[in-house]
């Protein structure tokens, strides 16, 4: 079991940008440290792997928006559910305002980033 407000740091193995990433579209990534549990052994080893899910991607006017949902873990072999269907136990949203000059047109997170997911309500990993 993963208490709600557990962090899940996880080291993004893509190239995201708001102009080029569909809504929808899937990512894997990698867990960057061991993620303990409501009993405090390690639930998600790190180096596990995550598949995240674009919920939002795109611009409205001048702001460009991205959110990123954690989706799934694979532990041991073993898919687990991190959503709720279409709602997330934990995402990122991330915002960027052309109205600021040519170099903040869009979202662009880099492969390597470090992302910190913050689980909003306590997940089973049976």
């Amino acid at each position: 079991m993963l208490a709600s407000g557990t962090n899940i740091p996880v080291q993004f193995t893509y190239i995201l940008d708001s102009s080029e990433t569909a809504a929808g579209q899937y990512m894997y990534s990698v867990v960057d440290e061991d993620v303990k549990g409501s009993d405090g052994r390690i639930a998600i080893p790190a180096g596990s792997t995550v598949t995240l899910v674009v919920r939002e991607s795109g611009r409205k006017g001048a702001i460009s928006r991205v959110r990123v949902g954690l989706f799934s873990a694979y532990i041991a072999g073993k898919a687990h559910n991190l959503s709720k269907g279409d709602t997330d136990v934990a995402a990122l949203e991330f915002t960027e305002d052309a109205g600021r000059g040519p170099g903040h047109s869009s979202v662009h997170i880099e492969r390597g980033t470090r992302l910190n997911f913050k689980l909003t309500s306590a997940v089973s990993l049976q």
